[in-house]
């Protein structure tokens, strides 16, 4: 009986973290994989394709039916030698522009800059490089002493290139190469979803 108890409860409680979404019903712009609610770093990921950050150019993507979930939009770029901790960072020269809209105008991200200051991601040894935009934040302090982070996000919501997806809105993310990186090495457009509340 115990056993029949503690499997219910188990399953009550993968149904609530797993939600109701399907990875099927997502239905923009390259690929949607959900890597299940244990995968909670990197639950969702959506692959928007190769982007080259050799040449100007302009792409632009639909994201419909997206789950509720917070996603971070980068660019993953397999870098020529290995990353290492103390080692220098790969060139990283060229300058982007990230922005998404929702499908009533709103800008909810606009990333400008060169890429070599955006937050560079990576695993020690790995050839894999992760390039994405942090917000502003500020400290709160609180009455027992210590501080509480505070997000600067913006009116729409989003921080940095991060934003909360709302399954109900259409968006339209467009990524602009502005000034050409000359060393060509493969790049995607690819955002990482975490689940929230």
């Amino acid at each position: 009986m115990a056993h029949v108890v503690l499997w219910v409860l188990f399953c009550g409680v993968s149904l609530v973290l797993g939600g109701c979404y399907q990875a099927s019903s997502y239905k923009g712009d390259g690929r949607l994989i959900d890597h299940g609610w244990q995968s909670y770093s990197q639950r969702y990921v959506i692959d928007l394709g190769p982007v080259d950050l050799s040449h100007a150019g302009n792409y632009s993507y639909k994201l419909s039916n997206l789950p509720h979930a917070e996603f971070t939009i980068g660019i993953e770029i397999i870098e020529a030698n290995q990353n290492h901790l103390n080692g220098p960072r790969p060139d990283h020269s060229g300058y982007v522009r990230l922005e998404l809209k929702s499908e009533d105008g709103q800008t909810i991200v606009r990333e400008d800059g060169p890429l070599e200051s955006w937050t560079h991601s990576y695993g020690l040894g790995s050839t894999y490089s992760y390039l994405y935009r942090r917000g502003g934040q500020r400290d709160i302090p609180l009455p027992g002493g210590g501080a509480q982070i505070e997000l600067l996000r913006n009116p729409a919501g989003g921080w940095g290139s991060y934003f909360i997806a709302q399954t109900s809105k259409d968006y339209m993310l467009n990524f602009h190469v502005l000034k050409p990186n000359p060393e060509k090495r493969p790049a995607r457009l690819v955002s990482h979803g975490v689940d929230t509340p």
